[in-house]
C-alpha cells in the first residue's frame, strides 16, 4: 500500500506565505489585518491610477481578479524583502516599507501580467457587444 503525502500546492503555500506576512507587518506596525488590506488596497488603486493612466482602462483593471492576484503577489515579494532588514528602529522600518510598496516607484520597476490586458479586451468587446444589441433592440 502506498504512503499519501501530505504536501501543499504552490498555490496553498503562497496563501501560508501571504497570512504569515501580513501578521509580521501588522504585529511591527501595530496594524489591524483590515488597517494592512486597506493600506495594500490603496496602494493598488494608486499604482492603476499612475500605470493605466490616460487609457480609459482604470475602472476595468480595479474590478480585474487577475490584476489583484498579480498585486498581492507582488506585495508578498516585497513584503518578503522587508521581512529580511535588520532592525533599524520603527522609524526607519516604516519609511522602508512604505518606500518599498510606493506605487509612483512601482510603475517603473513592476509590470503587471499580460493577461490583464488580454482580460480588459474581452471586457470592451463584450460592451461593444451588448451596446450593439442595445441599439438593435431599441430600432
Amino acid at each position: 500500500m502506498k504512503k499519501q503525502r501530505n504536501t501543499l500546492s504552490h498555490a496553498d503555500l503562497r496563501l501560508l506565505e501571504m497570512e504569515f506576512a501580513k501578521q509580521a507587518i501588522a504585529r511591527i506596525f501595530n496594524w489591524s489585518e483590515g488597517h494592512y488590506a486597506n493600506y495594500q488596497y490603496a496602494k493598488g488603486l494608486k499604482y492603476i491610477a499612475l500605470y493605466y493612466k490616460g487609457t480609459g482602462a482604470e475602472g476595468d483593471v480595479e474590478g480585474s481578479k487577475i490584476f489583484w492576484a498579480w498585486w498581492r503577489n507582488s506585495w508578498l515579494n516585497r513584503d518578503k524583502v522587508f521581512l529580511k532588514e535588520p532592525d533599524h528602529g520603527y522609524r526607519n522600518l516604516r519609511m522602508i516599507y512604505v518606500e518599498l510598496h510606493d506605487p509612483s516607484i512601482l510603475v517603473q520597476e513592476i509590470t503587471p501580467p499580460k493577461t490583464i490586458w488580454k482580460e480588459l479586451k474581452q471586457i470592451a468587446e463584450t460592451r461593444k457587444k451588448s451596446a450593439c444589441e442595445e441599439i438593435q433592440n431599441h430600432a
